[in-house]
């Protein structure tokens, strides 16, 4: 089956599903600090790694886990702004971008505002790029605004076709439209490689 390769920046760092994900989350925030030569404290530390353990554990714990996982740190000594899933299904050759992008748009009366919805050039070729800003009820009295971000890529290759998913939610709207660029950036460099067998970020 094809593989996926990321061109992704130093900002985005690809967790290892397989690894314990405390264990994981530490080393690497250590390891960021000490590339960036930052400082520190062991409490901090433990703070920041908290914040990559949660993705990590929902990604473990799913049926079908995303093929990858990354985590967009811009600088050591400050959390992880999102995490950001691929996952890569067999479809239908029937299946075209739209009648997929149907299974994840959501009811209109969940959205905060319309849809937006564009085409991105990328590496593997031309994908949908899917913003979602929704409602969510916390109490009659209470409603949270999170916004949701897709890409979607229909590949077609020898074994069939496939539809390629990298995707990210945000509870932080400023962030998300601050950080944007970066995640167009990162689909971008998205490509299907055929006759490499390594999955590499």
């Amino acid at each position: 089956m094809p593989h996926i390769r990321m061109d992704a920046r130093p900002a985005w760092v690809p967790a290892d599903l397989t690894a314990d994900p405390v264990q994981w989350a530490r080393a690497t925030v250590r390891e960021r600090a000490e590339a960036e030569q930052a400082d520190l404290s062991d409490e901090r530390a433990g703070l920041l790694a908290e914040v990559l353990v949660p993705a990590l554990r929902a990604a473990a714990a799913e049926e079908a886990p995303p093929v990858m996982l990354l985590f967009l740190i811009p600088e050591a000594t400050e959390p992880s702004v999102c995490s950001v899933s691929i996952r890569v299904e067999p479809v239908p050759p029937s299946a075209t971008p739209q009648s997929l992008l149907e299974d994840v748009r959501l009811p209109e009366p969940m959205l905060e505002r319309p849809a937006e919805e564009e085409t991105v050039p990328t590496a593997a070729g031309p994908a949908t790029h899917l913003v979602q800003r929704y409602r969510v009820p916390v109490s009659p009295e209470y409603e949270m605004v999170q916004e949701h971000e897709l890409f979607l890529w229909r590949i077609a290759t020898e074994e069939g076709v496939l539809a390629i998913y990298l995707s990210t939610s945000y509870l932080d709207l400023t962030a998300a439209g601050q950080w944007r660029p970066e995640l167009v950036a990162l689909a971008s460099g998205l490509d299907v490689v055929v006759d490499d067998p390594v999955l590499e970020a």
